[in-house]
């Protein structure tokens, strides 16, 4: 699958990424003919025309917002796959907020390409928050 990173995705995490997912292409905004500061509606439709076929994006209000519906029906037009992750805003500092990002779409972007295979139309996910504490088992951790 052809993926393209919005402009407000880390490149550090865009780096983590390709490293892991190495049958899939990745593209970002700040790769030609893209622009970090195209409008949306502008990425959405030179997207398309070269062969992207899902955003990966933290805007997660292109999905949600109600006031951007015309960019949802761009990327429905465009048929991009959407993948939001969800900003870690609660993470401290720039590592935590990288680390909480590229956890989030590494864990998950199998299974996200699985449902884009599958689907029949273009299909938005958008991700739950990575938990910003530490998830061990019960009992854990212990010393040794």
């Amino acid at each position: 699958m052809i993926f393209l990173f919005d402009a407000n995705v880390p490149k550090r995490v865009q780096t983590s990424v390709n490293k892991i997912f190495t049958k899939h292409k990745f593209f970002a905004t700040w790769d030609p003919p893209f622009n970090p500061s195209m409008d949306d509606l502008s990425l959405f439709h030179t997207a398309h025309e070269t062969g992207i076929e899902a955003l990966i994006t933290l805007d997660t209000v292109q999905m949600t917002g109600a006031d951007r519906q015309h960019e949802r029906r761009a990327c429905r037009d465009a048929r991009l796959h959407w993948l939001g992750i969800a900003q870690p805003f609660r993470a401290r500092g720039a590592l935590a907020r990288q680390a909480a990002t590229a956890g989030q779409l590494i864990t998950n972007l199998p299974y996200a390409l699985d449902v884009f295979d599958k689907a029949t139309q273009p299909t938005a996910i958008l991700l739950r928050p990575a938990p910003l504490r530490l998830h061990s088992e019960k009992g854990f951790p212990q010393a040794i």
